[in-house]
């Protein structure tokens, strides 16, 4: 049984070779669903680590995946561009993709709080025409 098209909203953030990093994982990611859209990437800087900037953007998407699928994709789309937990840890991150909204549920709650993403969600929408569910 096929369960009703939920709005997704993630977050990808790269500080190693940023550019191509988010590019590849964009990539990946359209393979899982072709309808996602992405707000242009911006610099900023870490939050709570000594390293380089990091490139974040925002995806969205209609899906109808759950999130364990989702996250559990997540997670091998960055393990197949040899991103590990222990160089996150390090401040070393070739792709971090987390899921931001799923439906009407939001995660990982500090990120919406960071100074970037009120210049990403307005781009969210006035460029992709999204807006996320307010908590």
């Amino acid at each position: 049984m096929e369960s009703e098209p939920r709005l997704l909203i993630m977050v990808l953030g790269a500080n190693i070779d940023a550019h191509r990093n988010l590019s590849l994982a964009q990539e990946r990611l359209r393979t899982h669903w072709h309808d996602i859209r992405f707000t242009q990437p911006v610099c900023t800087a870490p939050v709570g680590v000594a390293t380089a900037s990091f490139l974040n953007c925002l995806a969205v998407a209609s899906v109808t995946d759950n999130y364990p699928a989702i996250h559990t994709m997540l997670k091998e789309i960055e393990m197949a561009m040899g991103s590990t937990t222990d160089d996150h840890h390090r401040g070393i991150v070739l792709i971090d993709i987390d899921v931001l909204q799923l439906g009407s549920d939001r995660y990982h709650l500090s990120d919406w709080n960071r100074p970037y993403m009120s210049g990403l969600l307005h781009q969210l929408e006035a460029e992709l025409h999204v807006k996320p569910s307010m908590p």
